[in-house]
């Protein structure tokens, strides 16, 4: 009858958009984890890049033992890469040895802003590692449902091991 086959039309209905807004909120959330990711993938590598550099380095040319600065410059022998610059220029950290051009440590999905060296340093000790950084992972906003998906990844160097902050 007419009555049956509507309320069977509804019925499918409602089931197709259940359907829907699971596959939906699954999709969301797999853009989501795909960007933490990759923000957590090159935050790991970059910080393991900074904290090696700053471990083989002869000191610290800038900032200075207790000041904040938004570029790490480090005295490395060789003489060929020294100085070694650490800085964010554009939402990119980039890596600068001596006179040579700048190489880009994060891609252009990552955005990196608010970079900041703290040195931390007893005098006569050597290592300082961002106090500060912000990463945006810049989606296409069809498939995050906004134009940015923030996340603040936060890492400090405690006895040589990288751990997050509280």
């Amino acid at each position: 009858t007419l009555v049956e086959v509507i309320l069977y039309v509804g019925l499918a209905a409602t089931i197709l958009l259940a359907v829907s807004a699971l596959i939906a909120s699954t999709l969301e959330s797999q853009v989501k984890n795909q960007t933490i990711s990759e923000i957590d993938s090159q935050g790991l590598h970059v910080m393991g890049l900074i904290t090696q550099t700053i471990r083989n380095s002869q000191g610290i040319n800038s900032p200075s033992t207790g000041t904040l600065a938004s570029a790490l410059s480090l005295k490395i022998n060789p003489a060929p890469v020294n100085p070694t610059v650490f800085d964010s220029v554009s939402n990119t950290l980039r890596i600068t040895e001596s006179v040579g051009s700048p190489v880009p440590l994060t891609n252009s999905r990552v955005l990196v802003s608010n970079l900041s060296f703290y040195n931390l340093n007893r005098p006569g000790a050597a290592g300082t590692i961002p106090d500060r950084r912000l990463a945006r992972h810049a989606v296409d906003s069809a498939r995050c449902g906004r134009a940015v998906c923030d996340r603040r990844p936060r890492a400090d160097l405690d006895q040589g091991q990288l751990r997050p902050l509280d």
